[in-house]
């Protein structure tokens, strides 16, 4: 058996968690163009295309690190749980096992070596993907070694990370904490509904494209209020209405399909 998986980027996520065409097309949406559309906005004195492999490299680096969390907590984390969530077969496990120093350091390399090309494109970017990278992983071992509350906040700075942290150096800081509205705290929401937290939030995890459509419409709202005496980046007006219209459409899309089934 191909085991590849365990050693190069995205491979090991397509394989675990995005292992359907409709995840796959749902990840595409919900991360790989709100990455690109900061990359787009951020280095404008680059061409489209530059943007575009510019972006799959910052993602692909991004994913270099947080993959290392997810092998973890699918092969380490779940020797530990009473009912874990098991997304490798046995003999990956024992694959795993066997090969676990082995996964690591080669991944470890992978992520130097990716890091230095990016120092090379750019120190700027170097230096974001290396704090990047490194939050990440320490996020991560924090993470996955508590089952609590605790969860919650580290799971939200977790998302931020993955998705805006490589570019706060490049807007101010008010922005910066606008992108943690943009998408972290809404999955945030969602991940504190789930049952093991034990909060009164089943409206939002029986409702989650309603949730997400009013979530935006009321924070496209807040933008428009709080651009009336601050200057909000175009970058936050852009991903907002990004996000509004995709849920407005995944809600209308799936609640017709409801209709349609029913």
């Amino acid at each position: 058996m191909n085991r590849l998986f365990f050693f190069l980027p995205i491979l090991y996520s397509f394989t675990t968690r995005l292992n359907s065409n409709k995840k796959r097309i749902a990840w595409v949406l919900s991360y790989y163009i709100p990455v690109a559309i900061c990359v787009f906005l951020i280095y404008t004195k680059h061409t489209y295309t530059e943007c575009l492999a510019l972006s799959v490299f910052i993602i692909y680096t991004i994913y270099a690190s947080y993959e290392i969390g997810y092998i973890y907590n699918d092969t380490e984390l779940i020797k530990k749980e009473k009912n874990p969530t098991l997304r490798l077969e046995n003999e990956n496990l024992e694959y795993y096992e066997n090969n676990k120093y082995k996964i690591y350091l080669t991944r470890s390399i992978i992520l130097i070596v990716l890091i230095l090309v990016a120092c090379f494109i750019d120190i700027k970017l170097g230096f974001s993907l290396t704090v990047s990278c490194v939050t990440i992983l320490l996020l991560y071992s924090i993470y996955n070694s508590i089952r609590n509350r605790y969860n919650i906040p580290l799971y939200s700075l977790l998302v931020y990370t993955r998705y805006f942290s490589i570019f706060i150096f490049s807007i101010n800081s008010f922005d910066s904490l606008l992108l943690w509205l943009v998408y972290p705290f809404c999955v945030t929401l969602e991940f504190m509904s789930k049952p093991r937290f034990k909060f009164n939030m089943k409206w939002i995890l029986n409702n989650l494209d309603m949730f997400r459509s009013i979530y935006y419409s009321f924070l496209l709202i807040l933008i428009i209020a709080l651009d009336s005496v601050l200057m909000i980046d175009k970058i936050i007006y852009i991903l907002v209405l990004y996000f509004l219209a995709f849920r407005i459409l995944s809600f209308i899309f799936l609640s017709k399909k409801y209709r349609s089934a029913s």
